[in-house]
């Protein structure tokens, strides 16, 4: 009997190390509560605090570590581990941007519950606060402006307000960013008075919120006199070979840059108040000219429009006749019109004709058979003189390419044999000629049938 005592006390504690193992793992969280102080609805800038609390029921499990997680609409704000059954969650001073739903969620080991979700609503936003970099800028000018918040936090929608004396302010910018001031750039074409202010919104999941609008800053917008003066000589009304001269000058100002310019295309530049630019006109130089003063980023500009009258057109090469035959006599014909007779005389034009780029006569027209050595490319120069001066002016190609003849035709039977009481076919054949070619059957019937053929010398009747 004594000697079964030793195995019988080692069950027994076999069977308590397991009962104590059975329950180490043995828990439940009960519930899980969130509580917001001093109430559900502040104005801004009142502490607040977000108490979360726990209740777990275990076997006797010693420094039961807990997990809070505590978030707002359902985006995670703060995380804290701990053995304590409550945790406390501290918005100091609490923001518009923090109002929405409150949930706590709490994980023991592998098990996790949430609590119900708690609403909090933050009254009031800061008003703004407006600063210029210049109250009293130029027409034009930009100058710098910052709109403030800085006890707000969130994402922020910024404007710009500009009202004049009489009237509402008007939003002239918005913006968007997460901070709680921005700064942009503003330029104002209207002269005198108004006054500038802005706001901000902040979004939020339960919708935007509004602030009040900042205090008005007066502004006085400064005319700029730096509009040029333009002028033209000898006249607004020029002929080719004329030299003229284009005049920009700014009366007032200082650290101006002055440009002219013609089809976007910048004529010339100075540092300074007066601009000159000379040149010898073309009938391409017609259009219109633009003198730009700029001064910082602002520029003011004045505009004139130059006519280059021609004194005569450009050469035109004619060729008679039009439908031209190989063999046939061809007449080419240098034409001008004389638009300035008083300046320039049909009698001192010269002419020259060219076939592909080879003078061939002296004269005005040029008189020739037409044959293939004679196809190429014309054109033609005039040439004159007035006051002195020297004009050169060529006509566009033009492309002489004569026709060739039709051959006289040559009538057979596709196959070569006739059967009676069977189709046939009938091919009309010419050996040269310039398509398109067309083609008449005659029989015992006149006309009886007729065909044109465009792709080849011969047709199928």
């Amino acid at each position: 009997m004594g000697s079964k005592q030793p195995g019988l006390k080692f069950l027994v504690i076999l069977l308590i190390f397991w009962k104590s193992a059975g329950e180490e793992s043995s828990y439940i969280i009960d519930s899980v509560g969130i509580t917001i102080h001093p109430r559900s609805r502040v104005e801004r800038g009142t502490p607040v605090l977000i108490g979360c609390q726990v209740s777990v029921s275990h076997s006797n499990i010693p420094d039961l570590e807990h997990q809070f997680q505590i978030m707002k609409d359902e985006v995670l704000i703060y995380s804290f581990n701990t053995t304590n059954s409550t945790v406390m969650h501290e918005l100091n001073p609490a923001r518009a941007a923090d109002s929405g739903s409150y949930e706590c969620r709490v994980t023991v080991k592998d098990k996790s519950k949430v609590s119900s979700s708690e609403r909090l609503d933050v009254t009031g936003l800061q008003t703004p606060s407006l600063f210029l970099n210049n109250s009293k800028p130029f027409e034009n000018e930009e100058f710098e402006a910052n709109c403030s918040a800085p006890g707000e936090k969130g994402l922020f929608i910024f404007r710009f307000y500009l009202r004049f004396r009489i009237g509402e302010p008007i939003m002239i910018k918005q913006m968007q960013t997460n901070g709680n001031s921005i700064k942009t750039t503003i330029k104002l074409r209207h002269i005198g008075d108004c006054y500038l202010s802005c706001d901000y919104e902040i979004g939020l999941l339960s919708g935007n919120k509004h602030s009040n609008s900042s205090n008005e800053t007066h502004v006085i917008v400064k005319v700029l006199n730096i509009t040029p003066v333009m002028a033209i000589h000898p006249s607004e009304l020029i002929y080719e070979e004329d030299v003229v001269e284009v005049f920009c000058r700014v009366v007032d100002g200082t650290d101006v840059e002055v440009f002219l310019t013609k089809d976007k295309t910048i004529l010339k530049k100075v540092s300074g108040k007066v601009l000159e630019y000379k040149f010898t006109a073309h009938e391409r130089d017609s259009g219109e000219y633009i003198c730009k003063a700029e001064w910082g980023n602002v520029q003011k500009e004045n505009y004139k429009t130059i006519k280059v009258k021609e004194l005569f057109s450009k050469p035109k090469l004619i060729l008679e006749p039009v439908d031209l035959f190989e063999g046939d006599g061809f007449k080419l014909t240098c034409n001008v019109s004389i638009y300035v007779p008083e300046r320039i005389n049909s009698k001192i034009l010269s002419y020259t004709v060219y076939k592909n780029n080879a003078a061939i006569t002296t004269s005005d027209s040029y008189i020739n058979i037409a044959h293939p050595s004679m196809n190429g490319n014309y054109s033609c120069k005039a040439n004159a003189s007035s006051l002195g001066k020297h004009f050169i002016k060529k006509s566009l190609p033009l492309v002489v390419k004569a026709k060739v003849p039709v051959s006289n035709p040559v009538l057979s039977i596709v196959g070569g044999t006739l059967l009676l009481g069977k189709p046939f076919q009938l091919l009309c054949q010419s050996e040269r000629g310039t398509l398109p070619i067309s083609y008449t059957l005659y029989g015992w019937e006149s006309d009886r049938k007729q065909g044109c053929e465009k792709t080849r010398r011969q047709g199928h009747l």
